[in-house]
């Protein structure tokens, strides 16, 4: 004759199935929740990048041809050549803050910093590089005033890089805080 299992044991195995079935929904969830921030790093990440493409500023310059910057950016032997036009690109005003070394070069170096470390967290397990794109990205959208025109008389205004970027930012940030491996 088999023997019978008394109702202690019954209990027992019911307890284990359940404390197995939590763990793989908490496993399963983890799961969702670094997805969605390895998505949310990886698009924010992209959208960064597009932003410098986009225009930051837009208006006329004073004779109405374009903005007053100077003619010629870069190195003498490697000059870029600025058309006169009513847009400003990211990468055209990190070229300028970079020649005429202005405080909006912090900026853009938060922008590329941000950027290179959002590729590496992508690729890496490592719990620290999260953090550091966590204290890169949440700060980096108060800096964004710093390019935003100032003088309610002027006729430019901010474009939509610049406001990518911001959004950009926060998402980085956001997925950094949901892709974080845990200890």
């Amino acid at each position: 004759m088999a023997k019978q299992e008394g109702p202690g044991e019954l209990r027992e195995l019911r307890k284990r199935l359940d404390r197995m079935e939590r763990l793989t929904w908490a496993r399963e969830a983890d799961e969702r929740r670094f997805r969605l921030g390895t998505v949310a790093m990886a698009v924010g990440a992209v959208a960064l990048f597009v932003s410098l493409a986009l225009p930051w500023l837009r208006g006329p310059r004073k004779d109405g041809s374009g903005f007053d910057i100077a003619p010629t950016l870069g190195s003498e032997d490697l000059p870029l050549r600025l058309e006169p036009r009513g847009l400003m690109t990211g990468w055209e005003m990190f070229g300028a803050a970079i020649t005429d070394t202005r405080a909006i070069l912090a900026v853009f170096v938060a922008v590329l910093l941000i950027l290179a470390l959002t590729l590496y967290a992508l690729i890496s397990d490592d719990r620290r590089f999260h953090i550091a794109v966590q204290v890169c990205a949440f700060p980096a959208p108060f800096l964004l005033p710093m390019v935003w025109p100032t003088d309610p008389e002027s006729s430019v205004v901010v474009g939509p890089g610049a406001i990518v970027a911001f959004l950009a930012c926060l998402m980085v940030g956001a997925g950094a805080t949901l892709a974080k491996p845990d200890d």
